[in-house]
């Protein structure tokens, strides 16, 4: 019921999540078969494939996020900067590895109402 609708991807999201896996010490956790590690960490790490092009991306994180280092997503900002790629950065201080709550919902849904609005002036 959806074949009229694009599937391509307008933007994304992300909360907490890793962007090097080359510096994670568990980044070899999920492999394909064959493949040497080091390899796949880079290939699979979001940083890698930033561009002017890429498509917008909304980054939370925290600095007590104990899975994943707040190092992750400030030099994942920084890469967006020098590609000149669209982003917010929402960086937080005290949530840890983030829960979805009613503020990180909010955070999401004004990210969208942005992108939504600033389709229309275009």
């Amino acid at each position: 019921g959806w074949e009229d609708q694009d599937g391509g991807v307008t933007a994304a999201i992300s909360i907490a999540a890793p962007y090097d896996l080359t510096t994670l010490d568990w980044g070899c956790a999920w492999l394909p078969p064959g493949e040497p590690c080091s390899q796949a960490r880079s290939y699979a790490s979001p940083q890698e494939h930033v561009s002017a092009a890429s498509k917008p991306l909304f980054i939370i994180h925290s600095d007590d996020d104990h899975s994943v280092p707040v190092l992750q997503a400030l030099n994942m900002v920084e890469t967006l900067k020098r590609a000149a790629a669209k982003h917010e950065f929402v960086h937080y201080t005290d949530l840890g590895h983030m829960q979805i709550t009613e503020e990180i919902i909010a955070q999401r849904r004004g990210f969208i109402d942005r992108l939504e609005a600033s389709g229309k002036d275009s």
